[in-house]
């Protein structure tokens, strides 16, 4: 991410049974910046995680939370 950039970053996530994120929305509420940039990056890593599997459970929804920090 953009290292001379800080902010926090909530995106909203769907999860299904495998544990995979099916869909990210960075910049909800709680969110300190809207920064193209560091919303992307959240996005990004929001996509790339990975939940408990569950096979048959629904789809769930929740959010995870980034803190970008400026780096020196």
């Amino acid at each position: 991410y953009p290292k001379q950039k800080s902010g926090r970053v909530v995106v909203r996530v769907t999860v299904d049974g495998n544990g995979n994120v099916t869909h990210a929305e960075p910049g909800r509420p709680g969110s300190t910046t809207l920064d193209n940039d560091l919303l992307k990056a959240a996005e990004k890593a929001a996509k790339m995680a990975k939940f408990n599997v569950k096979p048959g459970a629904p789809a769930q929804t929740g959010t995870i939370t980034y803190i970008f920090k400026l780096q020196q």
